[in-house]
């Protein structure tokens, strides 16, 4: 089965505070997926520490840091399946995430099969 990679981004950096950070991403016919995953840039001096908060559409998700605690600067993505259920045309991604961390991107890679990869950029939140 042939399978198409549809990667919505929003890119930016945005540094974590107390208050969680809200990020809408736009789905193209979310009822078309196979599958999909949450993908968060992520960097923090003195590793990732502490869990990530993350809730898509209210659902809350279990993201695996690994080893992102051993690191004494930690800087690369960490990724969380998605239920499809879950996803609308509009998508609100809140991540929580512990101080110090800044969030330099969030996207959700999506699979449809049997369509040609057409990547879709998110509208970038400004002024967050």
């Amino acid at each position: 089965m042939k399978f198409a990679i549809t990667v919505l981004l929003l890119a930016f950096s945005i540094l974590a505070a107390a208050e969680p950070v809200s990020f809408p991403i736009a789905i193209e016919d979310p009822g078309t997926l196979e599958r999909a995953r949450l993908v968060m840039g992520i960097h923090r001096g003195g590793g990732v520490t502490e869990a990530l908060v993350v809730e898509v559409n209210g659902k809350v998700l279990t993201v695996d840091t690994g080893d992102a605690s051993e690191f004494s600067e930690f800087f690369g993505p960490l990724d969380a399946p998605l239920l499809l259920a879950i996803l609308k045309e509009i998508n609100t991604v809140e991540i929580q995430a512990q101080k110090g961390t800044t969030i330099t991107s969030v996207q959700i890679v999506s699979h449809r099969a049997g369509s040609p990869v057409v990547p879709q950029e998110s509208e970038v939140p400004r002024g967050k």
